[in-house]
């Protein structure tokens, strides 16, 4: 049987449990933008700024970031929300035409500043989730081994 590895988990001798923090990577930052205004590098889009991100986003910030507008109130533009924004390669690209770029770039950055400030905790709430789950595992497996333990030294009591 394989157990799975919580790394926010280590055993210590007597079976104490010690628990560490989740580990917060460096905020995303937009480090470049570009705009394509015929959707060139991409027949089936249409004008669209495309921002370069450093460090590249991970999949938590990308699920965080594209879950902002059931999180909290947030400014947008028309039909465009968090959640339409694509991702590829450590870049992020969301449609806009000509006279949407202005408010498009600055809605992008407080995005990723929301994302940002909302990563930590996230990471520490799966940590938290991760200690619960391993400590009930281990607690399970401790009380299988008292009832088989148990169970022997009857048997073995009963057999004389």
């Amino acid at each position: 049987m394989r157990t799975s590895y919580s790394p926010c988990l280590r055993l210590r001798a007597g079976a104490r449990i010690e628990k560490c923090s989740a580990d917060v990577p460096p905020p995303v930052q937009v480090v470049d933008v570009d705009y394509n205004a015929q959707g060139q590098d991409h027949p089936s889009q249409g004008p669209h700024l495309l921002f370069v991100l450093e460090p590249k986003p991970s999949r938590e910030w990308i699920a965080i970031f594209n879950s902002l507008s059931r999180r909290r109130s947030i400014t947008s533009l028309q039909n465009r929300e968090p959640e339409t924004v694509r991702f590829k390669n450590g870049a992020a690209i969301i449609d806009a035409r000509q006279h949407e770029v202005e408010p498009a770039v600055r809605y992008f950055k407080e995005w990723v500043n929301y994302a940002n400030q909302a990563l930590p905790g996230d990471l520490e709430a799966a940590a938290r989730k991760r200690d619960t789950d391993e400590r009930e595992r281990i607690r399970k497996a401790a009380e299988t081994e008292e009832n088989t333990l148990n169970a022997l030294r009857i048997a073995r009591k009963a057999l004389g």
